[in-house]
């Protein structure tokens, strides 16, 4: 089992959950200004129109889980564990995409310009890269420190018997909700079966 934090820098674990979620909505609210971009006609990448989807739904699930901070709810609370994995690897795979391609662009301007570029031009661009590299890794080091903070805030709430849903009254949830809350508490009892499984030892 990956070792997970017992504390978040010497502080209860829901502080840990509660700043890394803050953080994540600040970050995804950006997915409502992409969106905005089809409405005013500016041409989108499959790719950003898809990050902007994404980061929208993601948003409802981490205001749904930050509300929930202080009286959290086991389904919800893995149903945000499993939204903000997801989220981890997309951005991981966004960054590499979308680093390359800035690169690239920027590696062919700088070809373009080699006869007139100078030697401290060069030094500041060379700066820039390695500044934009190193912040590109911490960002993504933070991340998934946060993504382990999560699992163990939802590894902790599992041990204890308070939190743990009782399947019969899921059921009978399910019976008298619409169609599409329905759906959403099948997707968050199975997130909950999901990290029972890998969180909890045998």
């Amino acid at each position: 089992m990956v070792f997970l934090p017992q504390s978040f820098f010497g502080f209860p674990l829901y502080i840990g959950v509660e700043l890394s979620l803050g953080i994540a909505i600040f970050n995804k609210f950006c997915g409502f200004y992409g969106i905005l971009a089809l409405f005013t006609g500016h041409p989108l990448r499959i790719t950003q129109w898809f990050f902007y989807v994404w980061s929208c739904v993601v948003l409802l699930v981490y205001l749904k889980g930050i509300s929930q901070i202080y009286k959290p709810t086991l389904p919800t609370t893995c149903l945000v564990l499993m939204s903000y994995s997801a989220d981890t690897i997309l951005s991981c795979i966004f960054t590499i995409y979308f680093t390359n391609y800035w690169f690239s662009k920027e590696g062919s301007a700088a070809v373009a310009d080699v006869e007139t570029a100078n030697q401290p031009s060069s030094a500041s661009q060379s700066y820039e890269y390695n500044g934009t590299l190193v912040f590109t890794l911490f960002t993504l080091a933070a991340r998934f420190y946060s993504n382990f903070l999560i699992a163990a805030f939802v590894q902790r709430m599992m041990k204890q018997d308070r939190f743990i849903p009782d399947d019969n009254d899921i059921d009978l949830n399910l019976k008298s909700k619409p169609v599409l809350h329905r759906a959403y508490l099948k997707l968050q009892r199975s997130c909950y079966h999901f990290c029972r499984y890998y969180l909890l030892p045998a």
